[in-house]
């Protein structure tokens, strides 16, 4: 890639973590945000977080029950620096 080139920041919904409170973690990329979305991504939940842009989440039935997940929910979105990946944008 060349510094002119342009580029995509992608992130697997996998990557990002939900916090009802924030935790000292090595990941330092952190959000606060309000949930928007909430669907059936079999055999996860697929959850739509606004953060001034939208970050997708995949998380358990379990882990949507134990954090009290719900549209409108605030909640902490958390990921590594490591989930990043840079791709070229090729249109």
């Amino acid at each position: 890639m060349r510094k002119s080139d342009k580029v995509k920041l992608l992130i697997c919904p996998e990557d990002i973590l939900l916090m009802k409170m924030p935790y000292k973690t090595s990941a330092k990329n952190r959000f606060f945000g309000t949930v928007v979305g909430i669907s059936p991504h079999s055999p996860l939940i697929k959850v739509k977080i606004d953060v001034g842009f939208n970050i997708i989440s995949f998380i358990t039935k379990g882990a949507l029950e134990e954090l009290s997940v719900k549209i409108g929910s605030k909640i902490y979105v958390e990921f590594k620096a490591s989930a990043v990946h840079v791709v070229k944008k090729i249109f």
